[in-house]
């Protein structure tokens, strides 16, 4: 039975690929797979919001073209889709192409030094920072060159990983520094935050707030304002959401920043589990969602960047894996779950075909579109009211368009109308 299971699924993918060409790449997710390293490149997957499986899709939909080696995340802006490698064989460090299609667009295919790449931040249509093993760089997007490297005073040479943006500053993450802060105009450090055990970073911009998973088991959490970068520890009970330790070979945490519930979602050292720390009350809850065992009778636990919000319908996006046997190779699910309640949602559960795909990051391509590319409309234009997710939940009940503009990315509902914020 388990054969014909997998025929099964294999032919499925099959008649998927067959159509991919007709699809709206925007209409669904895309998962970035690192790939098996030194047998095969890294991959996308598309799974449509009308429930199509297609598997390898940007190198089916664009012969002779592959990602590079061991992809390890990717963004979203306006209409394209980039996606990093640790190492340019076979394509390139940053691959980008047209979100809709997946046509392939350009790639950077150099480095200075050996560097390996692992994260992008785009500010702009023309510039992002590149997270790399031996430093962050600056990248002209058009040209896809390198175009400076980031330096100043008492910063470090060494490992960045994760990084956003936020009221025109970039905030990354140095494996020896903790946070440094560049001007997106100038490219100059303006400051250098200590944080111990740093190693993922999330947002909340309508507050002005950064925050800091760690791998201490205490103050796991450290709030950074955006304002004067005053720092404040946070000690979570039990200690069950410090980070594992990941710089030896660097991947994204699972640490995410749940808009709609103004919330953390955290998976610690105990992956079998998605914690909650609700910002404004101060609660945390551990196993707020709790994996279920896999097909093969294994506990499941979260692997990769492991959690996402999904700003389609604000739901949380949960990549898991079997705890035990060929954890890489087999039983890979991706799970949706009620943000506000934390119980899975039925008939929403993907079932990866047994392969070694080694999943790595959820991307959401119809959420690139910007309020900022936009023009205000009589709707909007000097109209004051409620948000909400397009789950309903209420962000404010009195915004501006200008309130609106400041929200973290992901869609909302504004003056009767979807907006999507970057």
């Amino acid at each position: 039975m388990a054969e014909i299971r997998k025929t099964l699924i294999l032919l499925v993918a099959v008649l998927a690929v067959s159509h991919m060409h007709a699809a709206d790449f925007r209409r669904g997710m895309l998962l970035v797979c690192e790939g098996q390293f030194g047998a095969d490149y890294g991959s996308l997957a598309f799974f449509g919001e009308d429930g199509s499986r297609m598997y390898r899709v940007f190198s089916e939909v664009n012969p002779g073209y592959y990602l590079g080696t061991t992809s390890q995340s990717g963004c979203c802006r306006n209409d394209n889709v980039y996606v990093v490698s640790k190492d340019a064989a076979g394509g390139g460090f940053i691959t980008v192409m047209e979100a809709s299609t997946l046509q392939y667009k350009g790639a950077l295919n150099s480095l200075p030094g050996h560097c390996q790449a692992f994260y992008l931040s785009t500010v702009s249509e023309e510039k992002g920072y590149l997270s790399t093993s031996e430093g962050l760089y600056v990248i002209d997007l058009a040209g896809m060159v390198v175009t400076a490297r980031v330096s100043g005073a008492g910063l470090s040479s060494g490992m960045f990983g994760q990084s956003l943006c936020l009221h025109d500053r970039l905030y990354a993450i140095s494996r020896r520094d903790g946070v440094v802060v560049v001007n997106i105009h100038t490219d100059e450090v303006e400051k250098v935050i200590p944080v111990q055990g740093a190693s993922a970073i999330a947002s909340s911009s309508a507050e002005g707030m950064i925050y800091i998973g760690t791998t201490n088991s205490s103050g796991e959490i450290v709030k950074i304002s955006a304002d004067d970068y005053s720092v404040e520890k946070i000690d979570l009970p039990g200690g069950d959401a410090a980070l594992t330790e990941v710089w030896e070979s660097w991947h994204l945490q699972p640490f995410a920043f749940d808009c709609g519930n103004n919330a953390l979602l955290i998976t610690g050292k105990s992956a079998e589990k998605v914690n909650r720390y609700e910002l404004h009350t101060g609660e945390f809850i551990s196993g707020f969602i709790k994996l279920p065992e896999t097909s093969k009778g294994y506990a499941g636990v979260v692997y990769g960047q492991g959690i996402s919000v999904s700003p389609y319908d604000g739901s949380v996006t949960v990549i898991a894996a079997h705890s035990a046997g060929d954890v890489f190779n087999d039983d890979f699910r991706i799970y949706s779950a009620d943000a506000s309640t934390g119980e899975l949602i039925p008939d929403r559960t993907i079932e990866m075909p047994d392969e070694y795909w080694f999943p790595a990051q959820i991307l959401y391509p119809a959420s690139i579109s910007s309020i900022h590319e936009t023009k205000p409309d009589e709707n909007e234009h000097g109209y004051r009211g409620p948000v909400y997710t397009p789950m309903g939940i209420e962000v404010f009940n009195n915004a501006d368009i200008e309130a609106v503009r400041k929200l973290p990315a992901g869609i909302y509902i504004f003056a009767n109308r979807k907006i999507a914020v970057k």
